[in-house]
């Protein structure tokens, strides 16, 4: 394997007409993205930088090169005398990589420009090229119901876009696009190719973020979309205030809690029995896969973590494989590690297999994950605090009670126990801003770039409002779905 990697990225960095030599290295002074995939294919060879210690990122892989790597992934090293001629009119026998390209085409992951007249071999590499290539050269099977805003079922790379989503190797961008023609940086490239050769790179899918399903889970976001279980689910565009939602089950099916959306499938409990549900995201196919009472649900992956009758349990995403790993109240699943309270307010942590259990913290009402941070409310001062996962380094991060809270990104978002209004600080406690002046009724929830929060009429019915990160209001959202008189 290594033999097929080194070759595979041999010619990642192989530039016509370049001067300077290139280093072979495992680290690069110019590289802040995406560190853990281009470091993981430099430790194992198969990046070279240049011998000024860079990697040039942002710069474009050529389609040649793209054609080079794929067969030297497939450990096919052609001859030219053995090849049959692809005809194109600007690479023929003689010219630099003319034996790659004509395999490249004799095997089927490759064809010409402007009807197969020209290969154009120095051009950049576009998204929607470089899925046909993975798809057809790694024999890539499988399909998923995702689906791109920019890639309809008609569009020309509609099936390897699809195919490559299903195997996990892109979900393209957080508007729901794919954007084909976007032509192919080598951190995007390297990010792809660790994809493929090593699936322990692809990041997990959190069904959503423990904050949000702590209080109560109705939202979350994924693709693109925004998905909305109360009586009923329902999803709409994430970036367009005037989606009509599209309902996937009734009030009459489902009134939910704790969504988690998970590929192509929705995971979710039922008030009406507090069984665990899944759905397709597109509503057409639904079954009971954990029968209840479950309280809390939170799935990355394919594995589930839930609490019934104060017991934690795990099991796969079709409710199989069930094991009890603790006692336990609320619980999150976060990287290997389930992290959970007890009757006693004691917030633990246990690995997936039951081994390694360690308290972190006690005194906790609520709790939200940031990186390497547990963020909770004391239940005895109702302030905020911070703890390392391990237990370490306990720190106050606010003098004064909170009601509920939120961590995203660099923010906290929490309501105040006097007039119940919505403000954000930074992770330190510090730059405290007012973000409402109406009282949020305790749901708070945080989506891929806005809030939801829940706020009761004078005659107790409640909306949720959906939110921008500086706290205007952009939708209003009903218990069913959005009335469109609110908007």
């Amino acid at each position: 394997m290594k033999k097929v990697l080194i070759a595979v990225i041999s010619s990642l960095t192989i530039f016509v007409g370049a001067s300077h030599a290139l280093a072979n290295t495992s680290s690069f002074n110019d590289v802040t993205n995406y560190v853990e995939e281009i470091n993981y294919l430099s430790s194992n060879d198969i990046i070279q930088g240049y011998g000024d210690g860079t990697f040039k990122p942002t710069g474009n892989v050529k389609r040649m090169q793209a054609v080079q790597m794929i067969l030297n992934a497939l450990d096919i090293e052609p001859d030219a005398d053995q090849v049959e001629d692809p005809g194109f009119t600007d690479i023929g026998p003689g010219d630099y990589g003319y034996e790659y390209v004509a395999k490249a085409v004799e095997l089927g992951f490759i064809v010409g420009k402007n009807n197969g007249s020209i290969f154009d071999p120095w051009a950049p590499l576009t998204r929607g090229q470089m899925a046909a290539i993975l798809v057809n050269a790694f024999n890539m099977e499988g399909s998923t119901l995702i689906q791109f805003e920019d890639i309809p079922a008609d569009h020309l790379s509609y099936e390897v876009i699809n195919t490559l989503a299903a195997n996990k190797i892109t979900t393209g961008y957080p508007d729901g696009t794919f954007k084909p023609g976007v032509k192919l940086s080598r951190e995007h490239f390297s990010v792809f190719l660790a994809k493929v050769l090593n699936p322990d790179l692809i990041p997990p899918n959190k069904g959503n973020e423990f904050g949000n399903i702590l209080n109560s889970g109705n939202f979350t976001s994924e693709n693109g979309w925004t998905y909305y279980g109360d009586q009923g689910i329902s999803k709409w565009k994430s970036d367009d205030v005037n989606s009509v939602p599209e309902e996937l089950s009734s009030h009459e099916v489902d009134d939910v809690f704790n969504m988690n959306v998970v590929y192509d499938w929705i995971y979710y409990i039922n008030a009406y029995d507090q069984s665990i549900y899944k759905m397709t995201i597109n509503g057409t196919e639904r079954e009971k896969i954990v029968n209840g009472p479950a309280i809390w649900l939170s799935v990355v992956d394919d594995t589930m973590v839930y609490t019934k009758e104060n017991k934690v349990y795990t099991a796969n995403t079709d409710g199989l494989e069930e094991k009890e790993l603790a006692s336990g109240t609320v619980a999150h699943l976060y990287n290997d590690e389930v992290l959970y309270m007890n009757e006693n307010a004691e917030l633990h942590k246990v690995k997936l297999d039951g081994t390694e259990k360690q308290k972190i913290a006690d005194k906790v009402r609520e709790f939200d994950i940031s990186g390497t941070s547990v963020y909770f409310i004391n239940n005895e001062d109702n302030q905020l605090y911070k703890v390392n996962l391990d237990g370490t380094n306990l720190e106050t991060v606010t003098n004064h009670p909170i009601v509920s809270f939120k961590v995203k990104n660099d923010w906290i978002y929490y309501t105040e126990p006097e007039e119940w209004h919505l403000y954000k600080m930074q992770k330190d406690g510090s730059s405290v801003t007012q973000l409402s002046d109406y009282p949020v009724a305790g749901g708070l929830m945080t989506l891929e770039n806005q809030l939801a929060v829940s706020v009761y009429t004078q005659e107790y019915e409640y909306y949720w409002f959906v939110l921008d990160q500086d706290g205007n209001v952009q939708y209003h959202v009903g218990p069913n779905l959005i009335p469109e008189e609110l908007r």
